[in-house]
């Protein structure tokens, strides 16, 4: 019998203790995958209820904590947390993201294992049962927009491809895993060029010229209270991070005129399908 893969999850915090708790107990509890740990990334919490969070959480040994202060960066959050890591897989996950079935670790990891495959990302769905991540689409609104947020959990998406797995330009940060080798050889996270946004696109496609697809699998459900301590960023916002969406936007400029995995005649400024 083939041992499956050792994964390691890696989840940057601050306070939010809420959040934390909710998400850390949801890893843990609901999570029947053999073998996998969990990294908090703790970016300075100094709100007693977080402390006292990151404290009873790292009373399981699957659970390790990395102390980083300093300003928010979440790109060099999620770095330090895959340096840390000791699974094969890696899996970003935001603490804003609850676990409600437990399989969702084997299928990501399974589609991450493939050599042909870099990021793997899944159907992140609003408290209420809406769609908040199908897949990103790169050049929709700003500079890349979530494709169907907002729709039914199970609205079936233009020619049905939310039913399938398939082959996507970028998935989001909040929930993405990747074979570490494949991370590494990409450079991880642009901690220096994007701290905050566009980050988890531009690690897509730097893993796409590398060779690698990025997948995105409707088999792996959470639910995703988005950006709950920074915002919502369906539409990235245009009034916050704008010399990084200057630098993605002039590093991936070509790329961004023509999304291979979109149709062309449909609108890049509505976030559900319609003719442009």
């Amino acid at each position: 019998m083939v041992e499956p893969p050792r994964v390691t999850i890696v989840m940057p915090t601050r306070d939010a203790a809420d959040l934390l708790r909710r998400s850390v107990a949801s890893v843990l509890k609901r999570t029947d995958y053999p073998a996998f740990d969990v990294v908090l990334v703790d970016n300075g919490s100094t709100q007693r209820a977080a402390l006292t969070s990151l404290a009873e959480a790292e009373r399981d040994p699957r659970v390790t904590r990395i102390d980083a202060p300093g300003d928010f960066n979440f790109s060099r959050l999620c770095n330090l947390g895959a340096r840390a890591a000791k699974g094969r897989i890696l899996i970003f996950l935001n603490n804003d993201v609850e676990i409600t079935e437990a399989g969702w670790v084997e299928e990501l990891a399974a589609r991450a294992c493939d050599p042909r495959v870099g990021a793997v990302g899944c159907l992140l769905l609003y408290p209420d049962g809406r769609i908040q991540h199908a897949g990103i689409v790169v050049g929709m609104g700003a500079g890349a927009g979530h494709c169907d947020a907002g729709l039914a959990a199970n609205a079936v998406g233009w020619l049905g491809r939310n039913g399938a797995v398939h082959e996507i330009s970028a998935v989001t940060g909040a929930c993405l895993a990747v074979e570490r080798s494949k991370f590494f050889a990409a450079g991880g996270f642009d901690e220096v060029h994007l701290p905050i946004e566009l980050n988890d696109v531009d690690l897509c496609l730097r893993l796409e010229d590398l060779g690698f697809e990025t997948l995105w699998t409707p088999f792996a459900r959470l639910v995703h209270f988005e950006s709950a301590s920074r915002g919502k960023a369906t539409f990235r916002r245009l009034d916050a991070h704008a010399a990084e969406r200057a630098y993605f936007l002039d590093r991936w400029a070509d790329r961004l005129r023509d999304d291979p995995f979109y149709h062309p005649g449909l609108s890049l400024f509505s976030l559900v399908p319609a003719l442009a």
